[in-house]
């Protein structure tokens, strides 16, 4: 978060005559725009896509029952997936659920607060993190930090290439396919992408259930 927020801030401070904490208030009122802007245009009907995505997803699942139900392994699979849905209502199962999602929206507070604050003052909290290292060795850490800083700003960039690739060419090709919710799952195929390897599958499945109710070919 900080390493991107820093990245905007010094391309505002390049191509305008802002500067400091000024050019940073830019890049937050900047990204406070981007945001609302696609709240306003994406949330109603995205909200919508994902309501009918989850109505969806019961019947989907129901048309690969009839194939798992030929085979023994299939089966037990489907025994099992039964079984976890019937133990989803249990007390235990909804307390989990509970401090999972509390965890989860902690840690995003977490990673905005600091985030916010180490790209206010990037070179304090740099500094602050070279004392930690032996006077003789601090060059050295300091070029390595530098390097790895460089290094992530350029992947944020390259990975919001195939992002934006993948995820328009999966609506694309879902919608030519005439399969429901095409734009919702290439956006959720989009986001998932920023996850190396696990998203792009997870996002697979999600549009191969979908797309069985247009059949199995």
């Amino acid at each position: 978060m900080a390493v991107l927020l820093e990245a905007i801030t010094s391309w505002v401070i390049h191509h305008t005559r802002l500067n400091g904490v000024v050019a940073y208030l830019a890049t937050l009122l900047l990204i406070a725009i981007v945001l609302a802007g696609i709240g306003f245009l994406l949330v109603p009907r995205a909200g919508e896509q994902i309501s009918e995505l989850v109505r969806s997803l019961p019947s989907s699942t129901q048309l690969l029952e009839k194939p798992l139900q030929k085979s023994s392994w299939g089966r037990e699979v489907l025994a099992r997936i039964h079984a976890a849905f019937h133990n989803s209502g249990s007390s235990t199962h909804v307390t989990r659920i509970a401090v999972t999602v509390t965890d989860a929206v902690t840690d995003f507070i977490v990673v905005l607060v600091v985030g916010f604050f180490a790209a206010l003052n990037p070179h304090g909290y740099k500094e602050g993190l070279l004392v930690l290292f032996p006077v003789r060795h601090r060059d050295r850490a300091r070029q390595i930090a530098e390097d790895l800083q460089h290094q992530l700003k350029w992947w944020m960039l390259g990975q919001s290439v195939p992002m934006v690739t993948i995820g328009a060419a999966s609506g694309i090709a879902l919608m030519l396919l005439h399969v429901p919710l095409p734009w919702t799952l290439g956006l959720i195929t989009g986001a998932a992408v920023f996850l190396p390897y696990a998203g792009t599958i997870l996002a697979g499945i999600l549009s191969v259930l979908i797309a069985l109710q247009r059949g199995p070919e």
